[in-house]
């Protein structure tokens, strides 16, 4: 439906999604014919870098999730209380995606961060994940392969896995049901 987060989609669909809006807007691309980064200062839409999307995530806070610590972990607990208030996930979700903005946003006004379905951001896997001195993530001769990262859980996942710090990784081209994201862009000077 329209209210329903976008699925089903690679990496790659998800980076020429972002091209093609910027190119709609008369913007320029945010990544080049090989689907390479070009950078934070590209005036077009992209996809965050894992860092972007883990303070965005935060919205300023230390706890697991922006809403609190967790209680439960694993798909058979009861109903995590903060985990419920802010996201779907394998405990409340009833297997199925559900309409964004049905939950609470965190103090930045944004929705599903913690559930719902997974978000591609633009960096390759590294481990460990190096924000502070590399916010937009490794590049390819430094990379641990072409993996790209997901962040957020998603409706069939566990809490452990909404968490603002997990990360994971897949090859660019896997496409499944969990698996969506958002666009960013760089605010202007």
């Amino acid at each position: 439906g329209e209210d329903c987060p976008v699925d089903r989609v690679s990496w790659h669909d998800a980076v020429d999604y972002a091209n093609a809006l910027s190119a709609r807007e008369g913007l320029p691309p945010c990544y080049g014919e090989d689907h390479e980064f070009v950078g934070l200062d590209c005036g077009g839409y992209r996809l965050p870098t894992e860092a972007e999307w883990e303070a965005a995530a935060r919205a300023g806070t230390q706890t697991a999730l922006h809403s609190g610590d967790l209680t439960y972990s694993q798909c058979d607990d009861p109903v995590d209380p903060n985990l419920d208030r802010v996201g779907w996930y394998c405990t409340n979700a009833g297997g199925a995606r559900h309409p964004v903005a049905q939950k609470e946003p965190n103090a930045w006004g944004l929705y599903d961060m913690h559930g719902n379905v997974f978000e591609w951001v633009t960096d390759r896997y590294a481990t460990p994940m190096r924000a502070s001195v590399d916010p937009v993530g490794p590049s390819a001769a430094d990379a641990v392969s072409e993996a790209r990262v997901y962040r957020g859980g998603s409706y069939d996942a566990t809490p452990a896995r909404a968490r603002s710090a997990h990360r994971a990784n897949l090859d660019p081209d896997f496409r499944w049901a969990e698996f969506g994201f958002r666009v960013a862009r760089t605010a202007p000077d």
